[in-house]
C-alpha cells in the first residue's frame, strides 16, 4: 500500500485527491494538510511514501518546504502540485530536490502515473531535465534578465510582490520566483542588499 500526505489550502483539491487515492487499492491517504507549517512539523513523524503538495502556500514557500522535506534519500517523494507552469517556477522546484510536478489539470490517470514514475526512481517534471538544470546554471551568473531588472525597479519603488504581479500581469509566484533567482544570481543575503548592488551595477538608478 502506497501511503499519500496531501498539502493544499484549497478543499476542493484535496478532497477530490482524497477520494481518488482512497478509492484505489494501491494508495491510502495517510495526512491531509492546509498548512505547509504544520506539514513540515508533523510529516517528518510519519510513515509516508509519497507527499503531494502545492507549490504556492500562504504560510511557507513551496521552496522552502521541499528543503524541510527532503531529508536525505530515505525520505518520502515529494511531487509539487500546481496550476503554474512557467519554466522558472518549476526549475526552482527541480533545483530545491523535488522528485516531480505537474499541473492540477492533468486527468488523474496522469497523476497516478506520474507518482508510480517517481517510485519507480524517475524525475518527472514537464520540461526536460537538462533544461532544468540549464536554468540553474543561468541563475548562478550575477547578470539580471531583462524581466528581473523591470521586477527589481518596481520592489525598489515600494511595491510588494502582489502589486508588483498585477502591474506586470503575472502571478504573484512568479514574481517570487524570479525575486529569489536574482538573489541567488547576485549572492546578496536580502532585498535590500539586491537593490543597493543594483545601483552599484547601474542596473536600476
Amino acid at each position: 500500500m502506497i501511503k499519500i500526505a496531501l498539502i493544499d489550502d484549497h478543499p476542493i483539491i484535496t478532497d477530490g485527491l482524497s477520494k481518488v487515492f482512497n478509492e484505489h487499492p494501491d494508495f491510502e491517504v495517510t495526512g491531509v494538510y492546509n498548512s505547509s507549517l504544520k506539514a513540515a512539523e508533523e510529516l517528518p513523524n510519519k510513515a509516508v511514501d509519497v507527499i503531494l503538495s502545492d507549490v504556492s502556500m500562504p504560510d511557507m514557500s513551496g521552496y522552502e518546504l521541499i528543503q524541510k522535506l527532503k531529508k536525505g534519500k530515505s525520505g518520502p517523494k515529494v511531487i509539487m502540485l500546481s496550476m503554474f507552469v512557467e519554466k522558472s517556477i518549476i526549475a526552482s522546484c527541480y533545483q530545491m530536490g523535488a522528485d516531480g510536478y505537474t499541473s492540477k489539470s492533468e486527468s488523474t490517470d496522469k497523476i497516478l502515473a506520474t507518482i508510480q514514475d517517481v517510485l519507480d526512481g524517475k524525475k518527472v517534471f514537464p520540461f526536460p531535465i537538462k533544461e532544468l538544470e540549464a536554468s540553474d546554471k543561468d541563475n548562478k551568473g550575477g547578470v539580471l534578465s531583462g524581466r528581473e531588472i523591470e521586477i527589481l525597479k518596481l520592489v525598489a519603488e515600494g511595491y510588494s510582490s502582489k502589486h508588483v504581479a498585477d502591474k506586470l500581469f503575472l502571478s504573484e509566484l512568479t514574481v517570487n520566483t524570479h525575486r529569489r533567482n536574482m538573489l541567488k544570481k547576485t549572492n546578496q543575503p536580502n532585498v535590500a542588499a539586491l537593490v543597493n548592488y543594483a545601483k552599484q551595477n547601474q542596473w536600476i538608478v
